[in-house]
């Protein structure tokens, strides 16, 4: 199977994402405890980059690229609350339609009524152009058998993100690159819950002079707007990365009258993305992380307010003030009491030999609540530990993790556990030990219930699809 090296790098950004992607409503039910290891997809041919979204009745939603006949077709699957299948064996099919040799990312994310909206790029058209669906709980297609094409550029446009706004509405944001220059734009969308287009041709971010605007994450803000966070960088390869932010207004419109600047001067790797969370007041904290004289990764955080303005120091603040130590893989939560943000990373030595996880509290202007060099979360060990995914709970986060020992490919755990951060602990537990290849994880949290997990999993061939719940009981 070929990936494409956007996948690769996306996927892995997800592993840091904070989880807080669609509605914030409280879930009435909850996935039972127990759910771990479990068949999403197994079958002959690749079955991979596999999405999870958490739905409001305790029911879940899993979507997924599936190798057949020489096509990448998507497909989707919805279980209840008891992790037992409500659409066809082996998933709904959602589209046949042609694909490339290598699959870009995807994504999926749940509404209020129980649906689920995928968004996805295939060359139907002859390029790469981005497609919604929404799929009703019973397996119906809402917005029609063909989805709903975001837009009609004759350039390539991959890697959709999406997420549920304040007012029900669905936005979508996506790369869209020139192939006569390599170029790449930002370009958002909007869907009213009924599959109307909203933002007519979309709008379109460019850099200008040449440069690209690349990665683009959304997160929703106050009264239906939105924050989109992306990059601008000369050309796809360079450290030299400018992060910036715009709110948009849910008529399409800026809020504020210039883009916000994250961060601008440091040497950003170009296989990290920015890592968003709402604020939860209209405003936004954003990750990243930076090369630090040439050798050592340090990750940041910046909180940008809802009127645009950056509420701590220029160039944002360190994870750690450790100098001998790297600090990368970040992810960010919103705090329990709303007033603060939580980040974790992953913490190894210059060598990169030995890794573990540390954490931060951080205030709004970014006043550090534990030690300045992070509380020690995972302890560092000779094993190579990911943090696979973040999401909130009353209590503090759920962490989803990963790890192997260095040089190793098939001894690899998938665990979690709950960070309490009023009396920190954090004791994982093994939700899948069965050897085998891992990659490609993507988490959502069911709010007060716990988070769910999924990856491809390479244990029998080339890529099935298999999950697992934590629970919070």
């Amino acid at each position: 199977m070929k990936v494409s090296k956007a996948l690769l790098v996306l996927a892995g950004a997800a592993a840091g994402c904070s989880c807080q992607e669609i509605t914030g409503h409280p879930v009435p039910a909850c996935p039972e405890a127990g759910l771990v290891d479990i068949d999403v997809a197994v079958a002959e041919g690749d079955q991979v980059v596999p999405k999870v979204a958490a739905a409001e009745d305790g029911h879940s939603w899993f979507s997924w690229y599936s190798h057949e006949s020489g096509n990448y077709n998507v497909r989707i699957q919805h279980f209840d609350e008891r992790g037992e299948e409500l659409l066809d064996p082996g998933g709904l099919l959602v589209s046949d339609n042609p694909s490339d040799a290598w699959v870009a990312d995807h994504a999926l994310v749940t509404g209020p009524d129980g649906s689920a909206v995928l968004a996805f790029s295939d060359v139907r058209t002859g390029t790469f152009d981005v497609f919604a669906y929404r799929i009703s709980p019973e397996g119906g297609f809402e917005w029609g058998p063909d989805g709903v094409a975001l837009s009609a550029s004759p350039d390539d446009e991959l890697t959709p993100k999406a997420i549920g706004c304040t007012d029900g509405d669905l936005a979508f944001a996506w790369d869209r690159i020139d192939p006569a220059t390599d170029v790449t734009s930002v370009v958002l969308q909007r869907l009213s819950p009924d599959g109307t287009i909203l933002w007519g041709d979309g709008i379109a971010i460019e850099a200008g002079g040449g440069r690209s605007a690349v990665r683009p994450w959304i997160v929703p803000s106050d009264e239906g707007s939105l924050i989109a966070v992306w990059i601008e960088t000369p050309d796809a390869m360079s450290y030299d990365r400018i992060i910036l932010a715009r709110r948009i207004a849910a008529g399409g419109e800026p809020v504020w009258s210039a883009d916000s600047i994250v961060v601008e001067g440091d040497s950003i790797p170009f296989f990290y993305d920015p890592v968003p969370v709402a604020d939860g007041s209209g405003g936004a904290y954003v990750a990243w992380t930076s090369i630090y004289n040439g050798v050592q990764a340090r990750s940041f955080v910046q909180h940008i307010e809802a009127d645009g303005s950056a509420a701590m120091p220029e160039g944002g603040v360190p994870f750690s003030t450790s100098t001998t130590t790297q600090q990368y893989n970040p992810a960010l939560a919103l705090a329990p009491s709303g007033d603060a943000v939580l980040a974790v990373w992953r913490e190894s030595d210059m060598d990169q030999t030995e890794s573990g996880i540390h954490g931060q509290i951080f205030s709004p202007v970014g006043e550090r609540s534990w030690p300045d060099a992070g509380l020690e979360i995972v302890e560092v060990s000779p094993l190579l530990t990911y943090i696979w995914g973040l999401g909130p709970t009353p209590e503090g986060a759920v962490i989803l993790i990963g790890d192997q020992p260095y040089g190793s490919v098939d001894s690899y755990r998938v665990a979690a556990g709950l960070l309490d951060i009023d009396s920190p602990s954090f004791s994982p537990v093994v939700l899948c030990d069965v050897d085998g290849a891992k990659s490609h994880p993507h988490v959502d949290t069911a709010p007060g219930c716990g988070a769910w997990i999924v990856w491809d999993d390479m244990r029998a061939d080339g890529g099935d699809v298999r999950a697992a719940f934590f629970s919070l009981e």
